[in-house]
């Protein structure tokens, strides 16, 4: 007798949807077999598209904070640690707009930031310990790598976002940026 055995499973996405791969396998074997002992003789995949909608900022995905760079609220990853701070977005593929690497420093400095593996532009915004923008590279591509950039003025935290966003939303140097509330308390 066959018997399809169907194995779904769920990806989410950064980008808001979630694809579901559904493997149905068509299963030979006589009705006496347990199901977890047979073994497949024909495959097939389907995937399929599903919409989800935009999270709660409150719950936000993926480790992400609600923040806002200048009057644009945007989702923020925080690397807080020497560790995460030294990764940040290499290897990364990509942002979407409204999301953010925020790079928590534990004194005010002129920290310094490359491009070393990085696999798409950014603008990169320093931010000082009152949350005050002020220092921002538009556009820095990976090709720049190994210089290196860094602000006149001492800053607290980085905060990097797609290329072209500073342009985009008029975001400049004197602006403020709301940090995600546990900072806040710090």
């Amino acid at each position: 007798m066959n018997r399809p055995l169907v194995v779904g499973v769920v990806i989410a996405l950064l980008l808001g949807t979630i694809v579901g791969v559904a493997v149905s396998q068509q299963i030979d074997r006589p009705e006496s077999v347990d199901d977890t002992t047979a073994s497949p003789t024909e495959e097939s995949l389907t995937v399929v598209e599903v919409p989800v909608p935009k999270a709660d900022p409150e719950e936000t995905p993926f480790g992400t904070v609600p923040m806002t760079v200048g009057s644009v609220p945007v989702l923020a990853s925080v690397a807080d640690d020497r560790e995460e701070r030294i990764l940040g977005l290499s290897g990364v593929p990509g942002m979407q707009e409204d999301e953010v690497k925020l790079f928590v420093f534990p004194r005010d400095d002129t920290w310094s930031f490359w491009m070393k593996d990085m696999l798409f532009s950014i603008d990169m915004i320093w931010v000082s310990a009152t949350g005050t923008i002020v220092h921002i590279e538009e556009s820095v591509s990976p090709e720049t790598y190994p210089t290196s950039f860094k602000p006149d003025s001492p800053a607290r935290y980085v905060v990097e976002t797609v290329a072209g966003f500073s342009e985009k939303h008029g975001i400049t140097k004197g602006e403020q940026v709301i940090l995600p509330e546990q900072l806040q308390k710090n």
